[in-house]
């Protein structure tokens, strides 16, 4: 699954990583065009969604249903914006804590978390 689910992840990686670095940027008084999109979106089928989860390790062991929906919201923290976290969202139910070294008593985790995966 993780094999299936690298293009997409690498991807959410990438436009992530952009996003937090612009937000460091903008911390430090910097004025420049936005270089990261505030929402990026994907779509795919079942057969995407199901090792995206499976690869971040939050697989609940079925297959997505119909219309189903994977949600990552990214935060940034402190005057310097350094320390990041992400929350991640399957169908209106926050499964950050399934994914391996996330508190599970936390919606947020630290963002080196996700991109360990």
């Amino acid at each position: 699954s993780k094999l299936a689910a690298t293009p997409v992840i690498h991807d959410m990686r990438q436009k992530a990583a952009k996003g937090l670095s612009e937000a460091q940027r903008k911390s430090g008084g910097e004025r420049s065009p936005p270089t990261a999109p505030h929402i990026a979106l994907w779509s795919g089928h079942d057969t995407t969604l199901m090792p995206v989860l499976a690869a971040m390790g939050a697989w609940d062991g079925k297959w997505p249903s119909y219309a189903s929906i994977i949600i990552l919201e990214l935060y940034t923290v402190g005057a310097d914006s350094r320390e990041a976290y992400f929350r991640l969202i399957y169908n209106g139910e926050v499964i950050t804590s399934m994914i391996k070294g996330c508190d599970p008593q936390q919606d947020l985790c630290s963002y080196d978390h996700f991109d360990a995966v």
